[in-house]
């Protein structure tokens, strides 16, 4: 994905290109979206590669900038006929999030980029299916705000690494997979089980984890260490247990 962005032509980029024209092409990247609800074909391949960019750009969305910053076109949470969906007209004007949409009073399809816009009557119905595909959570966190702050236009690509946005331009590979690793992993059951027996009990995990790789070379010795943190030492006790 960062070399499709990159600025230089390719044959492989005009083949992704006329898959995702319809939707936005390049833009796509700065979507919430999900390969499953866009309304075209795209071979297993670049779905595969779409899949891995969405897995680690997806924020959650619980705050009142997260709702107002949410791009509207081809995002998962705003279908249409159980589709995202995408009109370039309105995103060539300038229409991309849904603070866009919202007026100083947070009220929708009144905002002063809308009105600059003069749009058709068939483009604002269409925006009215949009609004309504809202989800209701999101309405009430843009009702309960006091003021209405326009979100900021932002012409670059970007990702979340480890809770940071940063320029995809920037990202590394070392970064992507410590990124990867950070979501996919979960911490042992057995820790768990410590944290709820010893609530007031601090304790240093990563420190633990390591200490069998700094103190011994011995394998049973770190055999030993890894049953005992993941609470797998059959005692008598347990063994009585399972009869």
């Amino acid at each position: 994905m960062k070399r499709f962005i990159e600025d230089y032509n390719s044959p492989w980029k005009s083949a992704l290109e006329a898959f995702l024209g319809d939707i936005g092409g390049k833009s796509i990247l700065c979507c919430n979206f999900d390969t499953h609800k866009l309304p075209i074909y795209i071979p297993d391949f670049y779905i595969e590669c779409l899949d891995a960019w969405s897995y680690v750009s997806t924020t959650n969305v619980v705050s009142y900038d997260d709702v107002v910053n949410q791009t509207i076109w081809n995002n998962k949470f705003l279908l249409i006929e159980n589709k995202s969906c995408y009109i370039k007209h309105l995103a060539v004007h300038g229409i991309v999030k849904i603070g866009d949409l919202i007026s100083d009073n947070s009220r929708f399809l009144e905002s002063e980029k809308l009105l600059q816009a003069r749009l058709s009557p068939v483009h604002l119905f269409k925006l009215m299916g949009i609004v309504n595909a809202i989800p209701n959570e999101w309405k009430l966190i843009i009702k309960q705000s006091q003021q209405h702050i326009c979100p900021p236009s932002n012409d670059t690509f970007q990702i979340n690494i480890e809770n940071a946005t940063v320029n995809v331009l920037k990202v590394t590979s070392k970064m992507l997979y410590n990124e990867f690793k950070r979501k996919k992993q979960t911490a042992p059951s057995a820790q768990k089980k410590i944290k709820l027996k010893y609530p007031n009990l601090s304790l240093e995990w990563k420190e633990i984890y390591s200490l069998p790789f700094t103190v011994t070379h011995d394998t049973k010795t770190r055999e030993f260490q890894y049953k005992l943190l993941n609470n797998i030492v059959f005692t008598n006790e347990k063994l009585f247990r399972l009869k």
